[in-house]
């Protein structure tokens, strides 16, 4: 029962989800595209041949190790110390409180 009653609130509001209702879509459609043909359906293999050769790439490895080699070099930059060693000896001193005695 204890295991049964959250699957059954998460059911619900998975349902309830489910029968929300979109934002005027209709309204935004043209009397052109409700009269348009559905788009013919073609085969994948063409599509991705077309798309290898639209990258340019031969080896996209090499692309990829270029890639990797700018975000280490950047990872690199990024790990540097964010206060410089003479503004952390100034902080270490601390504060003069001297003058305000």
């Amino acid at each position: 029962m204890r295991r049964a009653l959250p699957c059954l609130i998460l059911l619900c509001c998975a349902l309830q989800a489910g029968c929300a209702r979109f934002p005027a879509l209709d309204s935004r459609l043209t009397e052109a595209d409700r009269n348009a043909p559905y788009p013919a359906l073609v085969p994948i293999g063409p599509i991705l041949e077309q798309a290898a050769e639209a990258s340019g790439e031969a080896d996209p490895a090499a692309g990829l190790d270029a890639r990797a080699a700018a975000l280490r070099n950047r990872a690199a930059g990024l790990r540097s110390p964010v206060v410089p060693d003479e503004t952390r000896r100034r902080m270490g001193r601390g504060i003069d409180t001297t003058a305000l005695r």
